[in-house]
This record gives C-alpha cells, structure tokens and sequence, in this order.
C-alpha cells in the first residue's frame, strides 16, 4: 500500500497491484515469493524518498517517518492484510503500509514442444502459493493471485482451465508468440468462454498488431455468448492486453480496443518517453464506448448498463482508467521502468484525478479476480458475519480453521475507488465460512457498494436493515 496525503490533505490510502510478474518454477527465470515483498518494499521508499526531497514536483506528499525495517514475510503475506482495512496508528506502523499488496503472477515460457500441456507446472505454481506459518500450518499466500498457463491449441486446453480453477488459480496467460496460436481461433474462443464460466480472467502477450486482433477475438466471443443466450457469462469474460503499450501508444486500434467493456490492459513495456502519448489517447476511452462495442449490437443501452454495472461498476468520469492496470514483467527487461512510471503517476504530469490514479495502482486490476465467497451463479459460500478490525484477528481464525482459503475485496467505485472490506474465507470441521471485515479507511464517507446483492446485507454493516441497497444500484446505475 502506498500511503500519502493529497494537497487538500486529504489521506489516500493506494492499493499497488502489480498486474504482470514471472514466479520462479523449476528454474525458471522469475521471482520468489519473499522476493517480490523485499523488491517492492524498497522499491515503493524509494519513490517516498524522491517525494520527500522533491516535493514540488508530486502532487501527492509523504508526511510520515520512513523505517529502516522490512516487513517480516509471513507476516506481510497473512496477518498485515488487515491494514488494507485498517487505518489506527499509522504512524507506529507505516512500515506495513509501503510496498504493494497484490501480486498477479505466472510462470515463464515452458520447453515443452508444442502444444504444451501446463497441467503440471500450474501444480506446481499451487504449491509455491502455499505457505507455512509458524506453527508449520499450511495457508494461501494471499497476497498472490496465482495465474496458470494454457495453450489453447492443446487438445486438453479446456480440462487445464478446470483443473487449474479448481486447484485455486486466479487466471490463465496465453502467449500467441511463443505457442504459434492464431488470436482470432476457435480454439481460443473456446478458452475463453470456458474462462468466463469460472469468471477468471486471461492475459495475453501482445505485441505490434496483436491487440487488434485480441480484439475481433473478445468480439467474436460475446457475440457467440449472444447468439447462445447466455448473457450471464458476458461480465465474465475478462481479457487483459498484456504489454498494451506494446502495441503502440499513439496506436487507435489500441484505445479502441481498450474501450470494449470486456477488455484490459496494463502498462508493461510503457517507456517514459511515451508515458505523454500514452496517457493522453487513454483519456479519449468513453463510457459511452461501451454501447458501440463490437458483439454487443443486439442488446439494447439498458440490458448492457445492467451487465456491466454489477460486475465493474464502471462510472462515467473513471471509465478510461478503470481499464488500465500498472505491471512491470518483474523480473524482465520491462521491470527496469517501474519507478519512473510510479515516479510519473505521483506527479502533477499524470492527467488523471485520484480515482483514476486508484484504478491504475490496483482498482482495476482487483475488479478482475473471482470472488469465491460471494453467492452467485456457480459460486458457492456465504458471509456468515461482519465485524471491525478490533473485534477479531488472524490469531483467532487460524484457531478455528483448518485451512484459510483465501480472500476477496470489496471494491467501489463511488465516491472515490477504493476497498471498502475484505471477506476472509477459511474451513471449519470441512465446512466453509466467511467472514466480512468493515473498512475504517474514509469512515465518514458515503457507502456505496458495487455488488449489491452478493451476501446478506442483514449481516453487513454496510446497510445494517438491508435497506437501500437495490436504490443504491439503481442511482448508481442510472
């Protein structure tokens, strides 16, 4: 989290995602765990520092203490998630508040010869996700958002999907270069939808016209999920543009792909000579894209407002931004540019307002991952209370767990982009149970939440009676 006051003075609390990261598997080129949180952490006091001694240049300040310190591994990855949430003492505890939370992250290319089957090394990505805690007890590492591979071109692409869903992954990198794969196939089509029954995302390497035709892909599958009738699945299809800048950042078949409702893309390969460029055609992304989207000509404004609302809550003002997320490519070449580019969107160059600034940090990036606790179609689990901070800890939910499953963020878009809760999900004598954890960050501010009927809102200190909550997503709609 990067903590920082605004020149209004104002506290925002930056959730950092970094939307592109190699893990270290079998000796891989890539990072290790315990890596990333040291790398990040200094990476995130060094731009403090340059804050702090060039302050006229960001519009954002530092006014805190830097510590010495590293955040202890274990305790980074379990127990001080709470200070997503979580705003007391601040001071004390600035440490646990620099470096970023959320790591999107998947192996490197595979020497299989083609096609591959990544069944086993996406195991083996599981396993490197699971860590210990002290009292040798295995738990999710959660701040990893583990992402399987699959070639689509693989006769047992469609049981990789599943198995790796089902294993806990949060997504699947396809890389058309290094597998020979056509975008636009019916293979990768297939893919797709099978991704979007398990409302994972996928991630494609892009380059040079790629993401055009990334583009007529995501096209020809809504309009498949059209022509079949199953509309549900359509806010499920989640397709990032990896190395979108890649594909040219005075490039409009870019942006113009950017604005479909379904697609994403994040900054790696983004040099700072064309961060300018960049930025200025992304402003040009429209909410009203989103109803001239290709695949969508059938729907009616409403029917695809009301697809897209509960899924991204996506606003009017933070349309374009909400479809970018920052990555580095940690640890190749492309990472080498990642504090200039943090160095950038701190700065008064950075046209975007805070929002903006909290979609691009992690915002965007969250709204993509599967919410396994929530109650939906195909999705099981069900919030079984709420509280504060100060009325539970970790200590006592690993008491009562066999295992933690893992988490899911409540994001919102209204006021301001930001986490509103976490809901922790673990096992209890084999059974699932969740818990919702209220956010102290901005109490004074409104609650407006996106997925309005995800739990039960008895139980939410949200809205305490459960009421107001389908006008809230009517205004917020409308």
């Amino acid at each position: 989290m990067l903590l920082v006051k605004d020149e209004y003075e104002q506290t925002r609390n930056f959730i950092m995602v970094d939307a592109h990261t190699h893990i270290k598997v079998e000796g891989l080129k890539g990072l290790l765990p315990s890596e990333f949180v040291s790398r990040y952490h200094r990476s995130i006091k060094e731009i403090v520092k340059d804050m702090k001694e060039n302050p006229k240049e960001f519009r954002y300040s530092f006014p805190w203490k830097l510590e010495k310190k590293i955040p202890d591994f274990y305790d980074f990855c379990q127990r001080d998630l709470y200070t997503l949430v979580h705003s007391e003492d601040i001071s004390k505890h600035i440490t646990r508040y620099l470096g970023f939370d959320f790591f999107i992250t998947f192996p490197s290319d595979i020497p299989d010869p083609l096609p591959r089957d990544y069944r086993r090394i996406n195991e083996s990505v599981r396993q490197l996700l699971t860590e210990k805690s002290p009292k040798r007890k295995p738990h999710n590492n959660l701040r990893f958002f583990g992402f399987g591979r699959v070639d689509p071109n693989h006769s047992d692409a469609l049981d990789t999907v599943d198995s790796g869903a089902q294993m806990g992954l949060k997504g699947f990198k396809m890389h058309p270069k290094s597998e020979s794969f056509k975008i636009n196939s019916k293979n990768v089509r297939n893919v797709l939808k099978r991704l979007a029954e398990h409302d994972i995302p996928a991630i494609f390497h892009t380059q040079d016209d790629m993401g055009e035709k990334l583009h007529k892909a995501v096209a020809k599958t809504v309009e498949e999920l059209v022509k079949e009738e199953k509309l549900n699945l359509i806010p499920r299809l989640k397709v990032i543009i990896g190395h979108a800048p890649w594909n040219g950042s005075d490039n409009p078949k870019l942006f113009e792909a950017l604005s479909h409702p379904n697609i994403f893309g994040e900054l790696s390969t983004l040099k700072p000579d064309s961060y300018d460029t960049f930025f200025s055609n992304a402003r040009k992304i429209e909410y009203e894209a989103m109803f001239e989207a290709p695949g969508l000509e059938s729907l009616t404004r409403k029917e695809v407002e009301e697809l897209y609302f509960l899924s991204f809550a996506y606003s009017k003002r933070n349309y374009w931004s909400s479809k970018i997320a920052f990555g580095t490519d940690n640890p190749y070449p492309p990472a080498y540019g990642m504090q200039p580019l943090l160095r950038y969107l701190l700065s008064w160059d950075f046209p975007g307002n805070p929002s903006d600034l909290a979609n691009i940090f992690g915002m965007s990036a969250l709204r993509l991952m599967p919410h396994g606790a929530f109650t939906s179609r195909h999705i099981g689990g069900k919030v079984s209370g709420a509280v504060e901070f100060h009325e539970i800890g970790m200590e006592e939910i690993e008491a009562r767990s066999t295992r933690i499953l893992g988490i899911d963020l409540i994001v919102e878009s209204f006021p301001m982009a930001r986490v509103n809760g976490i809901v922790i999900t673990y096992l209890v004598n084999g059974k699932k149970e969740s818990v919702f954890l209220n956010a102290l960050f901005d109490d004074r501010e409104g609650k407006n939440l996106i997925r309005g009927n995800l739990f039960d809102f008895n139980r939410s200190k949200l809205y305490p009676n459960g009421e107001g909550v389908l006008e809230e997503v009517e205004k917020n709609i409308s």
